[in-house]
């Protein structure tokens, strides 16, 4: 017997701080990798390819996570998201838990609504690592308490890392002592990867390392005075000084890019438009699908039959998309404007869209190069609305009138766009 399938997820966003963006796992490019990569990585690996986005920029505090990352995450519509944050939180001059806990509920409880799958994690003591943190330990219990607190309230997944021996062994962490090092973030994302069920996942992320940490008096004593001549004491002046180590510094990856296994590894994301198929056309614009083919009939069900009427793909360059299918592939031209093209392929349309273009006139989301959205004609939209809603179809618009059609827009279990319209008669 087999066990039940993994749940597939569609688009990833990590939202947080220096940590989500990476800090201190160098990709070797002059960047930062970092679990939420490999957390990505091991998606895409599990199921083929994945769309993944990361908003966290470094030094950033919870109040600023919530404000500036939260409604872009939302509008990227993800079905997997992260939150990690309050380090920076802990060592201001300020420390509020119950405006922490506030902020981590109005960012958990909207992503949950969603529909999303949110995944959270405490932070581990830091006084076996950096003997100053003694003096921060109160405030971390209370903020990982609060994380426990909300995670639970709201449904999230709580990974908790403080109460896991192995995540304050010195040899997990970086040479600042504030952030993990490459085998961190690899323990890291292991232990996310196994909390989602995906295949290989390492059951093993929390097992002690082998041997033990350095220890002797001497070594000890100069290793404290390195840290508080490179780390410590510049990070005392910066704070001083009124300046964060985000300052100027933007989100690595703002757009939910297409991966495919190996692409992060290697340090690079593969875009949308950029992704491999054999459908694809040569010149890299555009995808056509097998989903083009025409819908069956089901006339006993409540709304009438249901008839394919239109393809849309949405493009990176709408003119090279253009004369590809005109030129080489040789369908006839029905029409172009700035922003779109169909052509004449029988009782149905086939059409070109250029990506990122709002649809303010339907209130359609913009749409990524090389996605497509369908597009079907029913008897009676309403009642085929209700019976898919029933049947726990997303409706990414709510019927309404456009025209002399009655329009809504779905999306099927991949994530892809279809919409409905009944013409409106008189």
């Amino acid at each position: 017997m087999t066990g039940p399938s993994p749940i597939r997820f569609h688009r990833y966003v990590a939202i947080g701080d220096s940590s989500t963006e990476g800090l201190d796992d160098p990709d070797g490019r002059g960047h930062f990798r970092g679990w939420a990569d490999r957390l990505a990585e091991q998606v895409a690996v599990a199921q083929g390819g994945l769309h993944y986005a990361n908003l966290a920029v470094r030094g950033r505090r919870t109040r600023q996570v919530l404000e500036d990352q939260l409604n872009p995450a939302l509008a990227l519509a993800p079905d997997l998201v992260t939150i990690f944050t309050g380090t920076n939180d802990v060592v201001s001059r300020r420390f509020d838990p119950e405006a922490i806990r506030r902020d981590l509920a109005a960012m958990h409880h909207p992503l949950v609504d969603s529909g999303a799958t949110v995944l959270t994690f405490t932070l581990p003591d830091l006084s076996p690592i950096m003997p100053l943190a003694r003096l921060l330990g109160g405030r971390i219990a209370t903020l990982n308490d609060v994380v426990r607190q909300v995670a639970a309230e709201a449904g999230v997944i709580l990974l908790d890392f403080a109460r896991i021996p192995t995540t304050t062994d010195p040899r997990l962490w970086s040479a600042d002592r504030f952030h993990a090092n490459s085998a961190g973030h690899t323990r890291i994302a292991a232990a996310l990867a196994l909390a989602l069920g995906l295949p290989g996942a390492d059951p093993d992320w929390a097992a002690p390392l082998p041997g033990s940490p350095p220890s002797g008096v001497t070594s000890a004593l100069r290793a404290e005075g390195r840290w508080i001549r490179d780390h410590f004491l510049p990070w005392v002046v910066r704070h001083l000084q009124g300046r964060s180590s985000g300052d100027g510094v933007h989100p690595k990856r703002p757009e939910l890019e297409w991966i495919l296994p190996g692409d992060l590894e290697r340090s690079r994301a593969a875009p949308a438009s950029d992704r491999p198929d054999a459908s694809r056309c040569p010149g890299g614009r555009g995808i056509l699908q097998e989903h083009f083919c025409p819908a069956p009939h089901y006339p006993s069900h409540p709304g009438g039959s249901m008839r394919f009427r239109y393809a849309i793909v949405f493009v990176t360059d709408l003119d090279v998309s253009i004369r590809f299918y005109r030129d080489l592939v040789g369908l006839p031209l029905r029409e172009e404007s700035r922003t779109a093209a169909e052509f004449d392929v029988g009782d149905t349309t086939f059409a070109l869209h250029a990506a990122h273009v709002d649809d303010p006139q339907h209130h359609h989301p913009p749409m990524l190069a090389g996605s497509c959205r369908l597009g079907f004609a029913v008897d009676d939209l309403d009642a085929t609305h209700r019976r898919l809603v029933e049947a726990g179809v997303r409706c990414r618009t709510e019927p309404e009138t456009s025209y002399d059609n009655r329009v809504a827009l779905y999306e099927d279990p991949d994530g892809m766009n279809f919409t409905l319209a009944q013409r409106q008669i008189g």
